[in-house]
């Protein structure tokens, strides 16, 4: 249960901490507990954590995969907690590292994560190209709830450039797959189906008004955490959340 999964590593967080500041785990271990400190609120802590974990192991000593997405998360954590000028770079070496590698899951994820940063800053132009790039890329990969993660961020933009009739058609298109596919963490599904709902709602809201409280913020006090701004972290294939760590 994910739930169990996070009180068990925060029972053991203290331990964690320890294995971490020893310097023997490399980033396997940094990175195997992102999820968790996104999920519970401990974004300061792990962004140093896999800052450290990063600076002592050096890049050809490193799995290349493992270096571009965990400098992809350390970029993502830098951003929920509101700086927009350190995260840039962190992207842009994940970016070079995934396609370097070949990997196109990969380079779709940053590039939909650069788009964020410069939509969260105001350059909506400049937003603009990445975000259509990264959703290109996942149509050609075919996987529907990366598809409607990159309809929902190309919306979100389009919106806050006034577009707000293909901005509701790009929620729906989101909204309409993100029901239809299974995550592996059903919280993102839960919040992503939330978030485009809500979104749609403002846009086309009902004739008595209602619009439902965000899922995000309800789970998120439900269990005990805080909830990051973004409830979508950087999503590739094969990657364990804490119920994967051991």
């Amino acid at each position: 249960d994910f739930v169990q999964s996070l009180n068990m590593l925060e029972a053991e967080h203290d331990n964690l901490r320890a294995a971490l500041a020893s310097g023997t785990t490399g980033l396997h271990l940094a990175f195997a507990l992102r999820v968790f400190w996104s999920r519970r609120g401990h974004m300061s802590e792990g962004s140093r954590w896999l800052e450290s974990a990063l600076a002592e192991e050096p890049p050809g000593m490193t799995d290349r995969t493992l270096r571009a997405k965990t400098l992809e998360w350390l970029g993502t954590f830098r951003r929920w907690q509101g700086e927009l000028d350190t995260p840039q770079p962190l992207y842009e070496q994940s970016l070079t590292l995934f396609q370097e590698l070949g990997d196109t899951e990969g380079v779709a994820a940053v590039l939909g994560d650069i788009g964020q940063l410069l939509l969260e800053r105001g350059d909506y132009d400049a937003a603009s190209v990445p975000l259509q790039k990264c959703l290109a890329l996942r149509y050609e990969i075919g996987k529907p709830d990366q598809i409607a993660e990159a309809l929902f961020y190309l919306g979100t933009l389009t919106y806050m450039q006034g577009h707000t009739k293909q901005a509701r058609t790009l929620f729906e298109e989101s909204l309409l797959l993100m029901r239809a596919s299974e995550l592996p963490d059903r919280f993102q599904a839960i919040a992503g189906q939330d978030r485009c709902e809500c979104r749609r709602r403002r846009l086309h809201p009902r004739e008595d008004g209602e619009i439902r409280l965000g899922t995000c913020e309800g789970l998120a006090r439900a269990q005990g955490r805080h909830a990051p701004r973004d409830s979508f972290g950087p999503v590739h294939e094969g990657d364990a959340g804490p119920e994967g760590f051991g």
